[in-house]
């Protein structure tokens, strides 16, 4: 089973450590958001042995999170 679950613990750990680490920054700050959900999300997954559903997680979040960022990259180029 290890070897099946090993690429999937590499997606997590360089994936959803950073992440993770962001959602912790955030929380800090006081700020709470649907960020929140996904990382609780991750850390079940985790906690479970649920692999590649929090291999998932850590895709759609870090997808989300670029296109925000391209998103007010854009607006504060244009000044929109």
């Amino acid at each position: 089973m290890w070897a099946f679950d090993a690429p999937l613990i590499v997606a997590l750990a360089v994936g959803g450590i950073p992440l993770l680490l962001g959602l912790a920054r955030h929380m800090i700050a006081g700020e709470f958001g649907a960020d929140l959900l996904a990382g609780a999300s991750i850390l079940t997954a985790i906690l479970m042995g649920e692999y590649l559903v929090g291999a998932i997680v850590v895709l759609m979040q870090a997808g989300s999170s670029s296109r925000i960022r391209a998103c007010w990259s854009g607006w504060i180029a244009t000044g929109r």
